[in-house]
């Protein structure tokens, strides 16, 4: 995990080569996993080192509440699912958008749509997995009508009913 001390350099190094399908494919830990293995403390530190670069690199639009407010709602929403991986990637984002001011409501909103967009991966995948290894061949020899044992479950299954 990098420190709080994190340059951009050393952030760039970490996750700049981060692509979405890599950080659904690598699985990294979530934020709530990382509370649990390394502390609160640390982790927010980290958070905030992320938003911070991102602050910086718009000449510093948003105060230290407004890192820790975003940190907060990441930390305690049903964002905690998101990785530092994905939190660098959505700051990444948000970097090359077309955001000239940058605000507490915009960093949310990115961190939702990406949320949603790495779901849809997700579920794409899956879909696609379950296609490569869907069963295409014949499932049975012959209608199930024609079966023996249907036959004769239907011939006791109307013949019980009759009795009644």
């Amino acid at each position: 995990m990098i420190s709080a001390q994190s340059s951009k350099i050393e952030l760039i190094e970490r996750f700049g080569a981060m692509t979405l399908k890599q950080v659904v494919n690598d699985k990294p830990p979530a934020i709530g996993a990382l509370e649990r293995q390394h502390g609160k403390e640390e982790t927010q530190n980290v958070m905030a080192v992320i938003i911070s670069d991102l602050n910086n690199s718009f000449g510093g639009d948003i105060s230290k509440d407004d890192i820790l407010e975003v940190v907060a709602e990441v930390r305690m929403g049903l964002t905690r699912s998101i990785s530092l991986e994905d939190l660098y990637l959505i700051c990444q984002k948000i970097k090359t958008s077309s955001t000239y001011k940058l605000k507490v409501p915009t960093i949310l909103k990115a961190v939702n749509d990406h949320l949603a967009e790495k779901s849809n991966m997700v579920m794409n995948m899956n879909y696609n997995y379950h296609l490569a290894n869907k069963y295409e061949g014949d499932r049975s020899s012959k209608p199930y009508q024609e079966d023996a044992d249907f036959r004769k479950a239907k011939i006791e299954y109307l013949t019980k009913k009759a009795v009644k």
